[in-house]
Order: structure tokens, then sequence, then C-alpha cells
């Protein structure tokens, strides 16, 4: 009886998998107890294999795990090749390692779902992953609904598609054509002539490039010019033009870099829900950009600014619940022991200035009020809060999502550093650019909130929290490469260091 056979299960799982798959040894139990309940729900009857031959569900089958290349997922991980070969013998009548074949297609698939769905497939009990997956296996096949199962565990969402054709260009590109690096020297400028302003435009222009003779050709006339800048913008480096240094090492990394990054990325939007709702908001944190998704269409798109890299920004999920017109801002711990007390004790009335109180049992103190020559700084007895004002560090409205971490969206009256093209500064929360276009959207579905009546309570200045009638979902997100409508793939730099810490199995 199949079922009975773990100890092959065990031995196909060190013959058929790569270096890297050996590293995943905790998943070995769980692939193994599912495949062994998988033939027992099957009454320890083959699901691939009648007769001595492949059945066509084990074509099928194959055509799934061979597809796992195209999400950016190692085959050597599932055996694909090994699996191919027995296959082929088995339809020529080698049925020696029929067994070899029927278990392991059975184990691949299952390790599939776990590649598809990491995170998913961790918060499933042991006794659902080695019955509950079996089981919708076993049922898919049974309905020739194997393709139509496997499917369901792809993330939806346009983006993860648009990633998965960008790696197949890429890699195609690998093999097809000649790369053209810039090469370091001096920055590039309108008026320069040479040889590595001819690999530039070669670069950036290729086969569109109206110049026709060798000057021409090597030199940096205005239409190159508006190409650089529209190579920097859509990956966020400065738009200034000039190919520097790090225009030059953005546009000089090695398809291989380019193709692992895709990948991690993919496998990003994999951790993610596959539906991330029917509306939702994502913020992008490496491209410094907020994305409000209503009825699955984009209704709203923004620029933000983000943690610094001593101050990141988390990735995580949550519900939008509710808005604070005119907050007031509570002064976090680590910013009152490392900014505000120093600038208090140098200069006692830095905080009536800056229209901050002070809080202690619940009531506010005016910092006049107080002789701060008397006051302990190591053991602040202060709660301290900033007023409702133009000034106010959270502007005039931040959207809460009540989490651990104290992470939230909010205005910001630094409106200058959206013009910036590197938007790392703030201390973990996120400040919006169009708050008021984002509470517009928000507060679509309150009745009596429209654009005047909101206007008007900005105005007013009272501090006033509004739920909203539905939560919003909103996802913290950490995405390096992300394809723009144009079609063209964009890379924006690794602000935190993410990528470089994960991108090495990819390389």
């Amino acid at each position: 009886m199949l079922h009975r056979v773990l100890g092959s299960i065990l031995l196909l799982l060190f013959v058929m998998e790569s270096a890297e798959a050996l590293s995943e040894a905790s998943l070995r139990p769980h692939i193994a107890a599912a495949v062994n309940s998988l033939y027992a729900a099957n009454q320890g009857q083959e699901l691939w294999v009648r007769s001595g031959k492949p059945t066509p569900a084990a074509r099928t089958a194959l055509r799934i795990l061979s597809d796992a290349r195209t999400h950016g997922l190692d085959d050597e991980l599932y055996g694909v090749d090994l699996l191919h070969l027995l296959y082929e013998g088995l339809t020529h009548g080698s049925v020696e390692r029929a067994q070899d074949f029927e278990l392991g297609l059975s184990m691949s698939l299952l390790r599939l779902v776990g590649a598809l769905r990491p995170s998913e497939f961790d918060a499933l009990s042991g006794e659902a992953r080695a019955n509950g997956l079996p089981i919708a296996i076993l049922q898919a096949v049974r309905t020739d609904q194997l393709e139509h199962f496997f499917d369901r565990f792809a993330p939806r969402d346009p983006q993860y598609q648009a990633l998965r054709e960008a790696l197949q260009t890429y890699k195609v590109r690998a093999r097809t054509t000649p790369r053209v690096a810039v090469g370091e020297g001096p920055k590039l400028a309108l008026g320069d002539v040479g040889l590595r302003v001819a690999r530039l435009r070669a670069r950036l222009l290729g086969p569109d490039d109206v110049a026709e003779q060798g000057i021409e050709r090597s030199t940096f006339d205005a239409v190159l010019e508006r190409a650089v800048k529209k190579y920097q913008e859509a990956n966020g480096l400065d738009v200034d033009g000039i190919a520097g240094a790090s225009t030059v090492r953005h546009l000089d990394m090695s398809d291989d870099e380019r193709i692992a990054r895709i990948k991690l990325n993919l496998e990003r939007w994999r951790r993610l829900p596959v539906d991330l709702g029917r509306d939702h908001i994502l913020v992008n944190i490496p491209e410094y950009r907020l994305r409000y998704v209503r009825g699955r269409e984009q209704s709203l798109s923004m620029r933000v600014v983000v943690g610094s890299r001593s101050n990141p920004t988390p990735e995580f999920s949550d519900e939008i619940e509710y808005l604070v017109f005119n907050p007031y801002w509570y002064v976090p711990q680590n910013i009152l022991r490392k900014e505000l007390l120093p600038a208090i004790q140098n200069n006692s009335s830095y905080l009536s200035a800056n229209r901050y109180e002070l809080v202690a049992d619940g009531q506010a103190i005016s910092p006049d009020d107080i002789d701060f020559r008397d006051v302990d700084f190591s053991q602040f007895p202060y709660v301290v809060r900033q007023k409702p004002g133009a000034h106010n560090a959270l502007g005039a409205i931040k959207f809460l999502f009540p989490n651990p971490l104290s992470i939230y969206l909010h205005d910001s009256p630094a409106k200058n550093l959206f013009t910036q093209s590197k938007r790392a500064f703030s201390h973990g929360c996120i400040r919006v650019e169009s708050p008021d276009l984002l509470a517009r959207a928000l507060l679509e579905k309150n009745t009596g909130w429209t654009e005047s009546r909101i206007s008007s309570t900005i105005t007013q200045g009272a501090r006033q929290q509004v739920n909203l009638d539905e939560s919003v979902p909103i996802y913290l997100a950490y995405f390096t490469v992300r394809v723009l409508d144009s079609g063209d793939v964009a890379f924006f730099d690794d602000i935190y260091g993410r990528d470089s810490a994960a991108l090495g199995k990819y390389l």
C-alpha cells in the first residue's frame, strides 16, 4: 500500500532536493505526513500512474511544477527534471521507478503549495497540513480541476503577473542581448561627447535613437537628457538629467541582479494575502508612494515620507479604522529623550514656542507654569504633547490602524520634503502628501462627509475623531521592483538593506 511507504518518501526528499532545499529541513516531516495522508485518503491507490502509464492528471501536475520557474521559484526544489525523466520512462514502458514518480510528484505538489502560500502554509496546524491540503488536492484531481486549484494560490494583484512577465523578459534578454554598460567615469551631462555617452545612448535609447552620424551618437544632447530624466524619475533617483555615479551604477546593474531582485519581490507578494481586497491601501516603502485601490481600480496615488534608515518603517498589514482631524501629537518616549529634553535644557521656552503642553494625571499644564530648574530630566514626570495647529508635527489629519508599533499615516507641515526624490526622513510613521484627498476617499462611505465638511472641520481647529463606517485594509510593503503603467520595470533603492540581506539565495 502506497500510504505505508513513508521511508520511500523521506528517501525521495533527500534524492530530489537541491542544496538550497536541504536548508528547509523543517518542512520534511510536514510534507511526508501530508503525502502519507494523501494516499490514505485515496485508499492506497495511485493518483498519477495507472497500469504502469502516467495519467493525464500527471501531465497536468508536471506542467504546474514546470510553471514554478515563472513565479521565480527554483524548479530544482521540486525535482522537475527528474520527474520529467521518470515520466518519459513510464510512457516508454519503464515501470521500475513508477513508485518514485508517483510519490515524488505528490511530494513536489505539496511543497509547491508551501512556496506559493508560505505565510498561510506556516500558519496551518500540523493536522491541517497533513489532512486538509491532501484532501483538497485529491478532490482537484478527481474533478479535473488541478490547474484551477493551484491558480488560487498565486497573488491576484496585477502587479504580480506583471512581475512574472518581466522576469521572463529579463531572462530572455540575459541570454540574447549583449549587455551595454556605461562604465565608471566622470558624470555625463548635456554637451558632453565621448564613448561613455555613446554607451549611455545605446543603453537608454537603443533602436529608438534618432542619431544617425557617429558624432551624434557620441553626443549628450537634449534627447538623451530627457531619457536620463525619465529613467531617474521612474526609478526614484534624483531627477537632474545628469548621469552621475548613482545613476550610472543603477543603469549598470547586471541582468543577473535584476532577475534576482524580481524573484525576491515575487516572493514578497506571495507573503501577502492572495487578494488584498476590493478596497485597500498599499504603501510601498522603497518607492515612497501610497496607492488607494477602490473597487479594484486605483483611485488615488500620492507621495509619502517614510522612516529613516535609523528609524525604518516596518512591514505589516492592518485596517484603517478611524481618522482624527486636528490631532494632538503625543511625543514618543524615544523622541522625548533624544530630542526634546536636550532642547528644553538648552532653552526653557522651547516647549511654549513650539506649542507643546505637559500632561500630568490627565491634566494639561502650560510649560510656562513649570520651573524646569527643579525638574529631574532623568525621570521626566510629564507626558509631552503638541497642540493642534499649523505647526503640529502630524499636520491636520492622522489615519489610525491601531497596532503595537504605534505606526500610522499623517499629514505634515514639512511639505518641502515631498519634492525630494528620496524621502526617508520620519521616525517610522508615514507622512502623506495629500491628506485631504485621502480623507475624502476614506470617508466616501460615511454619510455626510463631503469635501466642504472636511475642509471646515480642519479650519475650525478642534480635535475630532471620525470612525470609518467600513474599515479599509492597509499594507505597508517593501517592493524594490515595480512594473510601471508604461511597461518599464523600475528598480528602487534598497533603503533599509532588506534586499541585500535576502538576495543571496536568488543569485
